[in-house]
């Protein structure tokens, strides 16, 4: 049996369905609009929205500290309607983002609001993160990003793999070798380095600040 959730909109404006959570009882469903459908909304900007259509309880989930609403698109929901995964662009859903960049952000519904997309650190991404999927418990997350600080040594590694490949050495095998040398190279004598890296400059960050601008 299959059991279809009607949520009516009252606006004229597009609301686009993204994701329905449950299955032959799906009581939440999580999409994106750009309506004004609940107070602060960032109007011409599309937000996301979860509506428990047993109660009629609509709730705009992309709005954080700020309380107005930020945006966000690629939305999907757990199964259980508790966890809210989507991407954003906007610096309002917590604090610290300052990166001017496509983020994913996951909503506890008994909870707030949480960006996923940085390091082990917590350390924000360089670059954009989107199209994000996640387990049904929503435990586990899984996104692309162009960011280049998320993972140490994750671009050069790749760029090792190509070099690897039968169509790279038959261009320039010397040039493909090199590449692979320079390679072992950052990952036996740098990436063992960078805990050790991290700590010394974030400990020297202070003294270096504490400069004026001319001596620069």
């Amino acid at each position: 049996m299959v059991v279809c959730a009607f949520v009516t909109i009252p606006d004229t404006r597009t609301a686009s369905w993204r994701s329905i959570a449950g299955h032959a009882r799906a009581r939440y469903v999580a999409f994106t609009s750009t309506a004004d459908l609940t107070t602060g909304n960032n109007l011409g900007q599309s937000d996301v929205f979860v509506k428990d259509v047993q109660t009629g309880t609509l709730t705009r989930v992309s709005s954080g500290f700020s309380g107005l609403g930020g945006g966000g698109g690629n939305v999907s929901i757990s199964g259980d309607g508790r966890f809210v995964l989507f991407d954003s662009p906007a610096g309002n859903l917590v604090a610290g983002d300052t990166n001017v960049a496509y983020d994913v952000f996951i909503r506890d519904m008994q909870g707030g609001i949480q960006r996923v997309s940085t390091d082990s650190n917590g350390i924000q991404a360089d670059a954009s993160s989107q199209n994000a999927t996640f387990s049904a418990d929503g435990r586990y997350v899984v996104f692309s990003s162009a960011a280049g600080n998320l993972v140490a040594g994750w671009q050069i590694a790749r760029a090792m793999l190509v070099a690897l490949t039968p169509e790279a050495q038959a261009q320039d095998a010397a040039f493909m070798a090199a590449k692979v040398a320079t390679c072992r190279f950052y990952g036996d004598h740098i990436l063992a380095r960078v805990a050790s890296l991290r700590d010394s400059i974030l400990q020297g960050g202070e003294s270096v600040t504490a400069m004026p601008v001319d001596a620069f």
